[in-house]
């Protein structure tokens, strides 16, 4: 089986195969309590991230530029979706705002917000 590298974030990457309905993010740079190289993995076909305790992928409430619920990643027929949540702060994928839901591939970039 061969294992597929997502970069999802200014922040984190998701690790995994195609065929794996899981992803490993791995967070890149200090977030809340969050060290640089810790790991979360996600088993859910669909996943919030955002400051709100609902979120699977949960951010730290001093961090004022990531929304409560800011956006979503799901997966659907082996392919990884992100889908802005806030209208509020914006969401990126490699650089560019996104207005609607995204597809992910390998080494597409995330930025939730226009600083984070």
């Amino acid at each position: 089986m061969s294992r597929a590298t997502q970069t999802i974030g200014a922040g984190f990457k998701a690790l995994g195969g195609a065929s794996m309905s899981a992803y490993t993010l791995e967070f890149l740079t200090q977030s809340g309590s969050r060290r640089p190289g810790t790991t979360e993995t996600i088993v859910v076909p669909h996943a919030e991230m955002g400051r709100d305790r609902t979120c699977a992928i949960r951010f730290d409430s001093s961090e004022k530029t990531v929304s409560r619920k800011h956006a979503s990643i799901s997966s659907e027929g082996g392919q990884y979706f992100i889908t802005p949540l806030s209208q509020t702060n914006q969401t990126f994928v490699n650089g560019a705002a996104i207005n609607g839901r995204v597809p992910l591939t390998n080494g597409s970039e995330i930025q939730l917000s226009s600083s984070g």
